[in-house]
Formats: structure tokens, sequence, C-alpha cells
């Protein structure tokens, strides 16, 4: 691991160099991309008692423990430090840890992304140095004999998810329910919000030659995948959830 990586992987790791998870989960949950105050996260530990959610945010204005100063929509979530293990980095499809700009909008701190915004009521306020990991590198320490699968895997952010999901490699095919935003709005004039973007769908075809299946498809640019191809049998057993 070189020093970026370091910083966030070494105090996850056991003696044994797997991540730590706490003895009461049965599951595990990852959030990533945490929007305004990590409300699918509240909602995942409102709903269960024995799930443990893993959540990458790198924009600092957004991690729900931070005491630094913070815009005035965003609200401070329940007290769940001990089901919730926060990691203040974000993930992308690179070899290596890296540093990389976020582009920031002053509208709507959710919106921030890896690339340049197009749109002007995206209203862009400046940049931040944000350290990234590889997917990978993440879900290859996970303690896969005590987990079947990682039983929701929430990805929104802002144009990187097809990246994200793709680095992850056949460790996606360990996860059960998959929640995407796969492209992002294009407006009237035919432009995305941002610089980069997979179409919608490019990220399909991806997902879906990992096994799996579409079930839901709450708008235009957020879908809901489950991995029939290896956890038909936990179809409808597991706990599934997702703030609209």
């Amino acid at each position: 691991m070189n020093e970026v990586e370091k910083i966030f992987i070494e105090p996850l790791l056991d003696e044994n160099g797997k991540i730590k998870v706490p003895d009461y989960a049965n599951q595990i949950k990852i959030d990533v991309g945490l929007s305004l105050s990590a409300p699918n996260a509240t909602k995942w530990i409102k709903d269960t008692d024995d799930r443990h959610i893993f959540a990458f945010e790198p924009n600092w204005i957004l991690n729900p423990f931070s005491n630094k100063p913070r815009p005035n929509y965003l609200t401070t979530p329940l007290e769940i430090r001990s089901r919730y293990t926060y990691m203040s980095c974000g993930l992308d499809d690179i070899e290596e840890g890296c540093v990389k700009e976020l582009f920031l909008s002053k509208a709507d701190a959710g919106r921030s992304s890896l690339y340049k915004p197009l749109w002007d009521c995206f209203e862009f306020a400046g940049v931040m140095e944000v350290s990234l990991i590889p997917f990978k590198l993440f879900l290859e320490r996970l303690p896969w004999d005590r987990f079947e699968c990682i039983e929701q895997l929430k990805t929104d952010t802002q144009g990187n998810d097809l990246r994200i999901l793709q680095n992850a490699g056949e460790y996606l095919k360990k996860v059960a329910y998959l929640d995407v935003e796969s492209t992002c709005y294009i407006n009237a004039e035919g432009v995305g919000e941002y610089e980069y973007f997979p179409t919608r769908e490019e990220t399909t075809e991806y997902i879906e030659s990992m096994g799996f299946e579409l079930i839901a498809s709450p708008n235009a640019i957020d879908q809901v995948y489950f991995n029939f191809a290896n956890y038909s049998h936990l179809y409808g057993k597991l706990h599934h959830s997702l703030v609209p």
C-alpha cells in the first residue's frame, strides 16, 4: 500500500490483515457518496439492528461527524458512530491511492464531483483536494469467511459510479442489492451536468454482465439491481431500502 492507502486502510485492519467488522453485524452495507447528512445510512440503521455500514465520502463538508461549520441545509444525522465506519476518502478506478480535485457546488454540496460541472445552476464554488483509493483495495480485505455477500451497495458519485464498479472487478459479484446512479441528467440543449459521465446504457451493460438484473428504476438516472446469478436464494430475505 502507498501512503494514501495506508492512511485509510491500515486503521481498519486486524492482526490478520482483514477489515474489522463488529461482532454484532450479520450483514454489511456500503454507502458511497453521502449526499446530505447520510440519509440512506441513517435509514438503514433505523430499520435494522444488526447491519454495519461502511461509508465513503471525501468531501469533509458532508462528513456527518465533522465539527467544522456546515451549510445550514445540512442536518445532523442520528448518533450512529458505533454502527457506522466513516471513510473520509473517495473511490475510483485507479491502480493506487492518490489525490485529485473535487469540484464543489455552492448550491448543493451533494452535487460535488470529480468532473468539471457544465451547468450554471451548479454554482461552482472552487475545488477541494480529496484522497481516493481503489475500491478493490477495500473489498479484498473484507472478512469473507464471515459474510456470504455485501447485502447492499449504494453509489451516488456524480459521474463516477461506473468507474467505481469496474474497479471492484470480480468482487462486484459478491454484492446482492446494487443501487447505482447510472448516468447524469442532460438539459434541453443536450448538455450533461458534468464534463464526463457514462451513459445509462454503458452502466447497465456492465452491471448486467456481472449477473445483476434490474428490479426498479426510481427515476431516469437511478436504478436498483439484484444479483440473481449468485444470490437468488436470498432474494426477499435480505433487507433493502433506499431514500428517494
